[in-house]
């Protein structure tokens, strides 16, 4: 059998036909047969460009194409197991790998072990790889850290660690949801409205920063205020406050009961 980048062709009438044209192809590039870049490709994305090699299954929708890449290493956890690397022949001999995708052993189970992938970039006049992300067995991210949780980011500079941007002019720029239940605990929104960041309790705006640089506890009725502090109507403690006061708004007065109990009237509704 020799090197056909038309092959397979979906008129295979066994699977031990189609695997074994699958892996012809594929020893000839490792093995680098002199046809192997000779510009044919497969009928699929770039088909026309002889530099775009395809991988391409036409049997039909319940079929796809697998590239495999592995080794036979010592069982170990954080054992590499298959890599690639991305590299631009026109630089100097050790700066011509730009990046890599690493696969690792992750877990303790012998033989068992799950996967981790690290992602790797090489700076700018540098000859060593730096790894920038980290997929764990267990799903956690690691941007700039190995991750102990979901997503976990660490920045090693003197400027912003984290950047996030929603370009929508309307709607959320983040919000947060905590635990089971659809309460927000956190919501920054993307218009330019009295209440731009809130901070939630039981699914209620319990205090919001307007853009106007209002502080608002309760709500955010303003009216048109700059730099001012809104309290929304609450209920008066049931109890004597220990080592402070409470400062609240009953009715529309602003009240302060301190800790002897004594409940004070600072400016009436």
């Amino acid at each position: 059998m020799a090197f056909n980048l038309a092959l397979p062709d979906g008129n295979e009438t066994t699977w031990a036909v189609y695997d074994a044209e699958l892996r012809e192809n594929f020893r000839a590039i490792v093995q680098g047969d002199s046809d192997v870049w000779g510009g044919q490709n497969l009928s699929g994305y770039g088909a026309s460009t002889a530099t775009i090699f395809t991988l391409y299954s036409s049997l039909g929708s319940t079929n796809y194409e697998t590239l495999e890449v592995g080794s036979n290493r010592a069982d170990a956890d954080a054992t590499r197991a298959a890599a690639f690397t991305f590299f631009a022949n026109i630089n100097s001999a050790s700066y011509k790998a730009l990046a890599t995708i690493e696969a690792f052993t992750d877990g303790t189970t012998a033989n068992k072990r799950g996967g981790q992938l690290r992602f790797l970039t090489r700076p700018d006049n540098s000859t060593t790889m730096t790894e920038r992300m980290r997929i764990t067995s267990t799903g956690l991210v690691g941007i700039g850290t190995t991750p102990s949780f979901p997503l976990q980011v660490a920045a090693n500079n003197a400027s912003i660690g984290f950047y996030f941007q929603q370009s929508n002019a309307s709607g959320f720029g983040m919000a947060i949801v905590p635990g089971v239940d659809t309460n927000w605990a956190l919501q920054v929104t993307n218009t330019a409205s009295a209440s731009r960041h809130e901070l939630y309790g039981n699914g209620n705006a319990l205090f919001c920063l307007g853009v106007a640089g209002n502080l608002g506890v309760g709500g955010s009725s303003f009216g048109g205020a700059v730099c001012g502090v809104f309290i929304a109507n609450g209920t008066a403690p049931g109890s004597n406050p220990v080592g402070g006061g409470v400062l609240y708004v009953a009715a529309g007065a602003l009240k302060y009961r301190g800790s002897s109990g004594t409940v004070t009237t600072i400016a009436p509704a």
